[in-house]
């Protein structure tokens, strides 16, 4: 049984950032570009996250984002830019 998530915080750094931006209406593509990774990268994060919040699709991600993270996310989503996260080999930031 999946433990419910109902804070941003809950979440990793990365996954924080796509659920932001897919509020926000951007696609696996923009999002890639925006966050500096690989498309596959943001495609592997969105099963993660759907497996995570017990949703199927983005849509219904959104939705959950929404409901349960509500003014993290709106705040969020009013035009900022996402700073992206970059990732060394090493795990370092």
């Amino acid at each position: 049984m999946r433990k419910e998530i109902k804070s941003l915080d809950q979440l990793s750094l990365r996954e924080q950032e796509i659920v932001i931006l897919i509020t926000q209406g951007h696609n696996n593509k923009e999002i890639a570009e925006r966050m500096l990774i690989v498309e596959q990268t943001v495609k592997n994060c969105l099963h993660n996250l759907f497996g995570k919040l017990g949703v199927s699709d983005r849509l219904e991600l959104a939705l959950y984002a929404i409901y349960h993270f509500g003014s993290d996310v709106l705040k969020s989503s009013t035009k900022q830019k996402v700073k992206p996260v970059r990732r060394w080999k090493n795990g370092n930031a």
